[in-house]
């Protein structure tokens, strides 16, 4: 995945690239120092996730965040601050993550890894189904009969024949 790292202090966005770059299948692909950087770094470089400060100078990490939700593909965003106090501000941001600094490496790895699993509501957005409700297997057909309106299994189907704007399917049982 992705990673960019926001942060107003070179020193902490050295220390996140660093432990990013530990770790498999993550890249960093951008820093910035502020929010305004960030959006315009977000749109350069389409990272999955942004570790993003909250306290940072000119435009902060909530508003940053904020306007990222609004881009057609918003990455996740992840806050990494010193400050308790701006997690329900975070969540209104959206946010897929509150760390507290000093970040420690492995809240920053199950954080990135519960980011990166799709829950059932992200699931049925991009799939338009209920996985757990829907197979997504057809396992028979309905046919206007004689006898009304049959469902026949699909194992039972020999044939389909067209005849004009009619088709008639063959089956075990029959026709329809």
């Amino acid at each position: 995945m992705r990673v960019l790292i926001v942060d107003d202090e070179k020193l902490a966005r050295d220390r996140l690239a660093r432990m990013v770059g530990t770790l498999d299948d993550y890249e960093v692909v951008g820093e910035a120092e502020n929010g305004d950087v960030a959006i315009r770094a977000t749109i350069d470089a389409e990272p999955d996730i942004v570790l993003m400060d909250v306290r940072m100078p000119g435009k902060d990490g909530i508003e940053a965040a904020n306007e990222l939700t609004k881009l057609h593909a918003p990455p996740a965003v992840i806050f990494c601050t010193a400050f308790g106090e701006h997690a329900i501000e975070a969540i209104d941001a959206s946010a897929s993550g509150y760390l507290l600094k000093p970040v420690k490496r492995d809240a920053l790895m199950e954080t990135l890894a519960k980011v990166g699993r799709v829950n059932k509501v992200q699931r049925e957005s991009i799939t338009g189904k209920d996985e757990a409700t829907d197979t997504g297997a057809r396992t028979h057909i309905s046919a206007k009969t004689r006898r009304g309106i049959e469902l026949i299994p699909l194992e039972d189907i020999r044939y389909f024949q067209a005849d004009h704007k009619y088709v008639t399917v063959r089956h075990e049982e029959g026709e329809g």
